[in-house]
């Protein structure tokens, strides 16, 4: 199969619609003679490369009415329908499109996770879906064919969701293989033989295993970074808590840090921020400057271990005074805006943010400019917070300008 020469081919197909998707212009209730699905096909609408989501109400009313009339619908079967998502995600963005918005992308893995399910022997519980898999029930290799042509496509396309995954291939891959209802094998498997030439060899696999399971290090991490990024395998992030943690075992900074970061967020393990504090804390005491931004974070927050101003204050320091930025940030928040009430911390949030500010942080330039136009701490001193928006503005800060323009009123 390839990308339909859309709308044309289609139209010819199935006809054209016959009534607008939405009764009226003010998109409460769908128009039910609209519906083909007990032809197993689907309404899509035409401007879906200008606007997501436009058979919902929420997202109707955002739009113009014009996008819900019948000359703005189409007919397609459930492929069809994940080929016409494809198109708009892969092509050129339409210049009218919703700023906010990526047409096409969350088509793609909504029909794709249906399909996934269906070929992987779910039963649809709809009587619509029941019906529009039957018309596709041989289409198999079709199905997954599409899936690689998209996934080649899309990996040498500028779309944000590629920055979203950190343009690795195996994520996307992952991504479009899941299912609703089911843990999907039969879509994965397929797809992962339609790309075993981006795979890691299997026996360069196996080795990494039996050097980890004997106790090598560098294998451990190795294995674990693979099973994480999803750059030559598909990511399952279970198997990488696993080789994490052995290399951790070994008080490796790297494995220490990744089975912290698991931890924190819940990857491949439950949830427990009170672990993932301990493993950070393991880091920052062998004086890694993130680690200790961290665990500074922490502190000040609460998050695994109880608040403790001065511990935060402790850690961040450390770390702000080999010039980590965050560190640095943060140090003057808590000085600034909440310890302020003693002119001395704001003296010290000058000082941090100075600091950020040396390396042409605009945030901190903007906090710089603040402080000496509200006067609270330090003696006012527009002519001091119109240098330093100035020099917010040439590092890129958006709302510098407006500042600048309050001063000169």
């Amino acid at each position: 199969m390839c990308l339909l020469n859309y709308p044309n081919t289609i139209l010819e197909k199935y006809g054209r619609a016959q009534y607008d998707y939405f009764r009226n212009e003010y998109c409460l209730s769908v128009n039910p003679k609209v519906s083909r699905s007990k032809e197993g096909l689907f309404c899509h609408h035409i401007d879906e490369d200008k606007a997501i989501l436009l058979s919902t109400s929420v997202h109707a009313k955002k739009n113009p009415f014009a996008f819900q009339q019948s000359e703005r619908l189409v007919y397609c079967n459930i492929l069809e329908h994940l080929l016409l998502h494809i198109k708009i995600t892969i092509e050129a963005r339409h210049p009218n499109a919703n700023s906010n918005e990526s047409p096409g992308i969350g088509g793609i893995f909504l029909v794709a996770a249906h399909l996934n399910d269906y070929y992987d022997g779910y039963e649809m519980k709809r009587d619509y879906l029941r019906t529009a898999m039957t018309e596709v029930k041989d289409n198999l290799d079709d199905y997954v064919k599409i899936l690689g042509m998209f996934v080649n496509e899309f990996m040498s396309s500028i779309h944000p969701y590629l920055k979203k995954i950190g343009s690795k291939m195996f994520v996307l891959v992952k991504k479009l293989s899941d299912g609703i209802n089911v843990k999907n094998r039969i879509v994965l498997d397929r797809l992962l033989v339609y790309f075993k030439d981006f795979l890691i060899p299997i026996e360069r696999l196996k080795q990494l295993e039996i050097l980890a399971e004997q106790g090598s290090k560098d294998s451990q991490l190795e294995l674990g970074e693979l099973y994480m990024n999803g750059e030559k395998m598909v990511p399952d992030y279970k198997i990488a808590f696993k080789y994490f943690h052995m290399a951790a075992m070994q008080q490796s900074k790297q494995g220490h840090w990744m089975v912290g970061y698991l931890y924190d967020h819940g990857f491949g393990v439950i949830r427990d921020r009170t672990k993932a504090f301990e493993h950070y804390l393991f880091v920052a005491e062998q004086e890694h400057d993130f680690a200790e931004y961290q665990v500074g974070y922490c502190y000040l927050n609460g998050v695994g271990i109880e608040k403790n101003t001065e511990e935060a204050i402790k850690w961040l320091s450390i770390s702000g005074d080999k010039g980590y930025l965050k560190s640095q940030l943060l140090l003057g928040d808590i000085y600034y805006y909440t310890l302020r009430r003693h002119k001395k911390n704001v003296l010290e949030a000058i000082k941090w943010y100075g600091l950020a500010a040396q390396q042409n942080d605009s945030t901190a330039l903007m906090h710089l400019g603040h402080i000496y136009l509200n006067g609270k701490g330090v003696p006012q001193d527009l002519a001091k917070a119109k240098t330093f928006y100035e020099e917010a503005k040439r590092c890129g800060n958006k709302f510098a300008g407006r500042c600048i323009e309050t001063i000169m009123k």
